[in-house]
């Protein structure tokens, strides 16, 4: 009975502090179980309806998250890590945009089959024997960020049809009566029940699928119809208050640390602590409603707690041999003669091309057909976000080659890592907690922040000897708990959050002439001393043993490298803002063309980084016509595709295929 008393204990606190901490301490209970005056009535129509849907909410996700991970038999799977709740947002914001009338009216179902396809398809990619290792979580993390990139760029092209949508995405709670709760409870108690006529079968799967297979258990029908029912619960979820995510992770490994092991108690208490773990987080933005300016989301404030707790179980709980590796497909084994000019005269032309010409109603328009007035405004008006794409890809992917070596971990990139979430936390904080102008402390605070989460990342790697997928997951985390601490920050923000936002997404177009002139800059500057330090990287790569043996100081080496990361990181993020997927885009493509030596894959990758932002630039420019798509959102959708290609193609060569 011990567990339940600990859970119940959570289940009431948690409870009361939602509850202290929406309304004054000295407001008496009589006023407020009265319902007379405002204080009875926001009470009986909103604070007491946020509660239950609290719980509500909570249980649904606990208990999802148990089921999943009682398939997956993996302390990491959850709603938000094996892809549902991505899969389910997206397609409700498709339906929102080209079907708003079936959208309004079968909301739940378009999650259902959003939710349940995307979780299916991370399954199939990852392999259903190998749903215990790291693989299944890298596979559908990788899912959430492309899944993500897509929704933005359909929010920032859509407008008005789905403003609403996109900003309630970070999940809200505010109730304004009973009617969400009502329509809510019945289907977590009726997906509950139906679940737990199948803890039974679930008890034997736990014994291994060839195991269950041997005892007659129809293993795949099984797993269909437990995921069905956790897709279920997660897009009912979904449908009333928006995506939360984490409370499906935490909820499960808390029963697991309380020592209950049976199946039936396990998803009674999963759905217990879960209602706990959301009314617990819920009550952070309910203390900070007169601290902030705008409501914080709610999903933001449940990734406070689950961030960190995603960190602890991958280094806790996963066996090493649990996390495997990815081997890439290396492309051609010889660098040929000619593809190092041919890529930087490609650079060259991508920016010149990028800057003549433009969009308009007819299509492409070349700067050369307009009177010179017009063509001065224009060369002006353009050729400062095309340069500054053009140094910011080239140095993301310089930095990207500099850690992929320095880690030894072919997933290693400024984003992916955390690095760019760490340089943007720091230089929205002095804005917005220190009041300092934006001009003045941009790069030094973004570059601490970026130095600030490598010095982790390494400390970590170094320390424990973690398997590359786990620090590659450990960074997503990092950067999921930053991002939630930056929502915080914007949430105080008063008018600089509309330019803060629009630099959030990474707009080369808001580059200003001596910014994109100080960026190139300094990407010629750290390409330079990356280059001539390319001995290190290339003995590093190899081992510190083998680097020590040849003369390298391996501890100097690798500050004075993780600090051209770092200023890198910062000068991006400070001058255009947080540009995803770019350093891990590059480096990858220039090895797949033959650059193997770390020379020449310096080379190769900075031209590639280059031509890529500067091509998203150009496709945002005519994707969005009369509007522009930021070149960091095109970018994050077309890198996040790639990783998600990246670890397919790893996976199938891994098998054989």
């Amino acid at each position: 009975m011990r567990p339940y008393l600990i859970v119940l204990g959570l289940l009431v606190g948690g409870s009361s502090l939602h509850l202290a901490a929406g309304y004054p301490a000295g407001l008496t209970a009589a006023t407020l179980l009265d319902g007379s005056g405002l204080p009875g009535i926001l009470f009986w129509s909103s604070e007491l309806p946020r509660i239950a849907m609290a719980l509500l909410v909570g249980a649904a996700l606990g208990l999802a998250g148990s089921t999943m991970q009682e398939i997956t038999r993996n302390p990491l799977g959850s709603p938000s890590t094996l892809g549902t709740i991505a899969g389910a947002w997206l397609a409700l914001m498709v339906a929102t945009v080209f079907w708003p009338d079936f959208a309004a009216r079968h909301g739940v179902w378009i999650c259902l089959l959003g939710g349940l396809g995307v979780t299916a398809l991370v399954l199939t990619v990852s392999g259903l024997a190998r749903m215990d290792g790291i693989v299944v979580i890298v596979v559908g993390m990788a899912t959430n960020l492309f899944l993500g990139g897509a929704a933005l760029i359909l929010a920032l092209l859509n407008g008005d049809s789905v403003q609403a949508v996109f900003v309630w995405s970070a999940g809200d709670l505010t109730q304004t009566g009973w009617a969400d709760a009502r329509w809510l409870a019945p289907q977590i108690a009726a997906g509950a029940i139906l679940l737990l006529a199948l803890a039974r079968p679930l008890s034997i799967m736990r014994l291994g699928q060839d195991a269950a297979k041997a005892r007659g258990l129809a293993v795949l029908p099984l797993v269909i119809a437990l995921l069905g029912l956790a897709v279920w619960l997660t897009a009912a979820s979904i449908a009333v208050v928006g995506a939360i995510g984490f409370i499906g992770l935490i909820a499960p490994n808390v029963v697991r640390l309380l020592g209950v092991r049976a199946v039936v108690p396990s998803l009674l208490l999963g759905a217990l602590v879960g209602a706990a773990s959301l009314a617990l987080t819920d009550a952070i933005p309910v203390a900070l409603n007169d601290w902030s300016r705008t409501l914080i989301p709610s999903g933001s404030s449940a990734a406070l707690i689950g961030a960190p707790v995603l960190i602890l179980v991958a280094f806790r709980q996963l066996r090493p041999e649990s996390a495997g590796g990815f081997h890439m497909a290396w492309g051609l084994e010889h660098c040929p003669r000619l593809l190092i000019p041919t890529l930087c005269a490609a650079a060259l032309a991508a920016l010149a091309l990028a800057i003549g010409f433009g969009a308009s109603p007819d299509g492409p328009v070349w700067i050369g057909d307009q009177s010179e007035r017009i063509r001065g405004m224009i060369l002006a008006l353009r050729w400062p976000s095309v340069v500054a794409a053009a140094g910011a890809g080239a140095l993301l992917a310089t930095i990207g080659v500099i850690l992929q070596r320095l880690l030894r971990n072919p997933l290693a990139s400024p984003d992916v890592l955390g690095v760019t979430a760490g340089a943007t936390f720091v230089a929205v904080g002095g804005v917005v907690f220190l009041g300092l102008p934006a001009a003045q402390i941009a790069i030094p605070s973004a570059a601490l922040g970026a130095f600030a989460v490598l010095i982790l990342l390494s400390f970590l790697w170094q320390r424990s000897e973690t398997p590359p997928a786990i620090l590659i997951l450990t960074g997503i985390a990092l950067a999921a708990l930053l991002d939630a601490m930056i929502q915080f920050a914007m949430a105080r923000a008063g008018e600089e959050a509309y330019d803060l936002l629009a630099w959030k997404t990474g707009a080369t177009s808001l580059a200003s002439p001596p910014g994109a002139a100080t960026l190139c800059a300094t990407a010629v500057a750290i390409f330079g001393l990356t280059f001539a330090l390319r001995r290190w990287l290339t003995l590093l790569s190899l081992g510190e043993g083998m680097a020590a043996a040849r003369g390298v100081g391996v501890i100097p080496a690798r500050r004075i490298l993780l600090t051209l990361v770092a200023a890198g990181a910062g000068s991006v993020v400070a001058w255009v803002g947080p540009i995803s997927f770019i350093g891990l885009l590059a480096p990858h493509a220039a090895t797949m063309l033959g650059a193997r030596r770390v020379g020449q894959q310096l080379v190769a990758a900075t031209a590639l980084g280059a031509i890529l932002l500067v091509a998203a630039e150009v496709t945002g420019r005519f994707v969005a016509y009369p509007n522009q798509l930021p070149a960091g959102v095109v970018a994050a959708l077309i890198g996040g595709g790639y990783l998600f290609v990246l670890l397919l193609l790893s996976l199938l060569r891994r098998r054989g295929l």
